[in-house]
């Protein structure tokens, strides 16, 4: 018997003005322990769904679970990299397995570049127990020195950020990363600057490659992470429309994530109007590399050095649960589809999201001005959860005469 709290479970209703028809859809979380032999257990109190849009209307939310239009699954890892038994050490190669697709990450601890000789070169390595899988970790940044900035007051910091955004300062694959420097030189920030800590150990940062052309920033390496990639980094914001990286199109050939498969090259095109095609890519908000078509029942996934007594880890997905809608007292079953997978291997737990849709009801149902919509979801034969329509606004006389 499932504990009624183990499930976190959204209803919704609303009406597409694209098909001027109501819709009905729910959201279904899972969180489950991980054993050491690989079995899931359910938790009896689920962690709740992440980011309601309806109180946040931001467009692009980073770690949502209620994105529905995303076209693939999101894998995410929150938490760090631990070397086993947190003995320390100075790299440590770590992995995430989704069936036949692997990530590789090569981890090193704190290191700095340094300008010497005429050329940039890399510190020593300091040994570390645990490291973030984070986009702060990995290889990006900016290089201020471009934007020629000598104001670093607080009044001037807003400023200074909102020109780095979209600027030529900024590596557009990760500009909260580590390494990317594109001028010569000791000043600041050339002496001290932190190396990546996550790099790919097929596409290392090395000394010769420091020194990078803003004008040629995609031969740089990729940023190498597992954990949510920010709406700001490339290739998201070509996706919201932003321009600035159009010219981009006619070089994607020769970008990594083409041709590693990760991305491709229509899905970087606009319209006439530079409206982007493929918006819904947007909402993909894992790392590249890390979205798949599907996740079935039974798929195994492992990782590796996540933990410091699991040196490895290994479970496999468990089965869709089963939907049934009751809208005014007719059932109409509805399969579910994966949205997301976060692992917390630190914490031995995962959590698994997935969204079921009617995309036309027969009945138009308009929130706000309907006080009763008989809209309920049955998950796994579970008690139902009922649709709570919002509060019914009162329209007068000269709403109708604007």
């Amino acid at each position: 018997m499932i504990h009624p709290n183990a499930c976190s479970t959204l209803v919704d209703v609303g009406f597409s003005q694209y098909t001027t028809r109501s819709y009905a859809q729910a959201f279904i979380k899972r969180t489950y322990s991980i054993a050491p032999d690989g079995d899931l257990q359910l938790l009896d109190e689920a962690i709740p769904l992440q980011t309601d849009w309806r109180e946040e209307p931001e467009g692009l939310l980073m770690g949502s679970d209620l994105q529905w239009k995303k076209a693939l699954v999101d894998i995410v890892i929150e938490g760090d990299v631990v070397a086993p038994g947190e003995v320390t050490t100075d790299v440590l190669d770590a992995s995430c397995q989704i069936g036949s697709v692997k990530r590789r990450m090569r981890v090193f601890g704190n290191r700095e570049v340094w300008w010497s000789e005429g050329r940039y070169r890399v510190s020593t390595t300091e040994p570390f127990a645990r490291m973030p899988v984070s986009f702060d970790y990995a290889y990006g940044g900016y290089d201020i020195r471009l934007l020629e900035v000598t104001d670093f007051s607080e009044e001037r910091a807003v400023e200074v950020m909102a020109d780095l955004l979209f600027s030529r300062a900024r590596y557009p694959r990760n500009p909260w990363g580590r390494g990317y420097l594109c001028q010569p030189g000791a000043g600041k920030p050339g002496n001290g600057v932190p190396m990546p800590n996550l790099e790919d150990p097929d596409d290392l940062l090395t000394e010769e490659r420091l020194l990078a052309a803003p004008d040629e920033w995609w031969k740089q390496p990729l940023p190498i992470y597992m954990g949510w990639m920010d709406w700001r980094m490339f290739p998201r914001p070509r996706y919201a429309g932003y321009q600035g990286l159009a010219s981009i199109v006619d070089k994607s050939e020769e970008l990594s994530e083409v041709t590693r498969g990760w991305l491709s090259r229509e899905s970087l095109l606009v319209d006439e109007h530079g409206a982007p095609l493929h918006y819904e890519t947007a909402l993909q908000d894992a790392a590249l590399g890390l979205r798949l078509e599907a996740v079935p029942e039974d798929t195994p996934i492992s990782l590796e050095h996540f933990h410091p007594e699991h040196p490895r880890l290994r479970f496999s997905a468990p089965a869709a649960p089963e939907v049934v809608f009751r809208i005014d007292g007719a059932s109409e079953p509805v399969p579910a589809r994966l949205l997301q997978v976060v692992i917390r291997p630190n914490e031995l737990s995962v959590s698994f999201t997935w969204h079921a849709r009617i995309h036309e009801l027969e009945q138009l149902y308009v929130p706000e001005l309907h006080p009763i919509i008989p809209v309920e979801a049955q998950i796994d034969g579970q008690p139902p959860v009922v649709y709570r329509p919002p509060p019914v606004v009162e329209l007068r006389q000269e709403d109708f005469d604007r």
